[in-house]
């Protein structure tokens, strides 16, 4: 296939993504997770803080979790979904003394009652993924809660991963190195490489186990692979983009006043479900024409 045959198979391959993504009603869908994400937004902080704890201790737990929440915002972003005075430094003790104390203090039954209510969004995004994927059928309750509580376990994990590395790096960065009479971390370029790639390569492993596992499907782990690339690198972009136009080309705070905060992250939120059900459609797309393909064969030997 040569230079154009590849461009119009891309023209149509997207041309086959939109019209999914439209006639699945993705839009409408994508907001319905927003709301559920939102509601199930301090639960889940409860239960990372909490189970945390027990773990590395106060402190560090909240290390873990604050991190984790920096990476799913869009970048320079804190000043504007938080007041003045307690962006940039100040929002760590923010976040502490308003939001939540750190763990070993919430009881079993709280920490039950906050995953209960952490998983109706991990709920909704299996709805709304078997939509996209036309499964036809629905697990029935208690298989679709024990399904999400453990995609939280397994973003839980990926969550102390990240921090895992994010220490890992911080030492490799002061680490010297002599026969270039500088340390590590004064290697141009370097570090804002692997400042991206890491979050990056999260992201897409999040995607990717979404699609894998959430579906009333079986899914196989090249369309998911494809659909959780597409996803997580629409995402990392989104998230620079999206910082850029709060920062240059709006002002929600004088529109919103003190509210204006809240429309920012209610805005984002939905942003990324609209990323996690694109990136669905493609790894469905590209699952029917791998099949299409394989079958074309079959049917001329045939």
């Amino acid at each position: 296939m040569g230079a154009g045959g590849q461009i119009t198979y891309l023209w149509r391959f997207l041309t086959a993504v939109y019209r999914e993504y439209m006639r699945d009603d993705c839009r409408l869908m994508a907001a319905a997770i927003s709301f559920y994400a939102l509601l199930s937004l301090v639960p889940l902080l409860l239960v990372g803080l909490s189970t945390f704890g027990y773990v590395l201790g106060n402190d560090r737990a909240f290390d873990a979790v604050y991190a984790f929440l920096i990476q799913l915002l869009p970048q320079d972003l804190a000043a504007t979904l938080l007041p003045e005075e307690v962006a940039g430094a100040g929002l760590r003790s923010y976040l502490k003394k308003t939001l939540v104390k750190p763990a070993g203090v919430a009881g079993i039954v709280g920490v039950v009652s906050w995953i209960w209510a952490g998983t109706n969004c991990f709920v909704v995004i299996t709805a709304a993924l078997d939509v996209a994927w036309e499964t036809g059928k629905r697990r029935g309750f208690i298989a679709s809660r024990l399904i999400a509580v453990g995609m939280m376990m397994l973003v839980a994990t990926l969550a102390l991963l990240s921090f895992g590395i994010t220490q890992v790096l911080k030492i490799i960065r002061e680490y010297p190195i002599p026969w270039l009479g500088i340390r590590s971390g004064e290697i141009p370029f370097l570090w804002q490489l692997v400042g991206w790639a890491v979050p990056a390569t999260l992201s897409i492993l999040v995607f990717v186990l979404c699609y894998l596992i959430l579906p009333d499907r079986r899914i196989g782990w090249r369309p998911a692979l494809i659909g959780g690339v597409a996803a997580g690198m629409l995402w990392e972009l989104a998230k620079q983009g999206f910082a850029f136009y709060v920062a240059n080309f709006v002002d929600y705070n004088s529109i919103y006043g003190s509210l204006g905060g809240l429309v920012i992250l209610v805005m984002w939120v939905y942003l990324s479900a609209v990323m996690l059900l694109l990136g669905a459609e493609v790894a469905s797309v590209s699952a029917d024409w791998s099949a299409k393909s394989v079958q074309s064969p079959a049917a001329e030997d045939r």
